[in-house]
């Protein structure tokens, strides 16, 4: 006999409302309370739900990605029409612009960072009293079989 099914309307909203805040799909379908694996069998079953669920997903990703711009760019103070302040002002900050950068055109903007590698090994070998070029012949001859 079949297990009944866990989907309901109140578990699809469930999961649409965790995307919404950012969470991953893996965490909305073990906050509704249904493995990963039955989530994505019900967008493949659904397009309709398929749809929603990457809705609410870019509305996260455009909701955060708005307060990284208004960190980056800073805004201006927004105030009502008795001059109350219902918005602070938010200075430019440039190490947002930076991490943006970053992330969003990684090939271009993401930190590098460089290892000796042939340093490393030579010192190793050193370290433990081999030949540091016996010991490097080999790590290429390994780097070698692996290409």
């Amino acid at each position: 006999m079949a297990r009944p099914s866990k989907r309901s309307p109140e578990r699809r909203e469930l999961v649409l409302r965790s995307l919404r805040l950012g969470v991953t799909r893996r965490a909305a379908a073990e906050y509704a309370e249904i493995d990963p694996a039955s989530l994505r069998r019900w967008m493949a079953a659904d397009p309709g739900f398929r749809d929603e669920v990457i809705r609410a997903e870019a509305e996260a990703e455009v909701r955060f990605q708005s307060i990284v711009a208004d960190d980056a760019l800073g805004r201006p103070a927004q105030v009502d029409d008795q001059g109350q302040v219902v918005r602070a002002e938010v200075k430019p900050n440039p190490a947002s612009a930076k991490w943006w950068l970053s992330r969003r055109r990684r090939s271009d903007y993401a930190v590098r960072i460089s290892v000796d590698i042939e340093g490393m090994v030579r010192r190793m070998a050193e370290a433990d009293g081999l030949d540091p070029s016996d010991v490097m012949a080999e790590v290429n001859a390994i780097l070698g079989e692996r290409s």
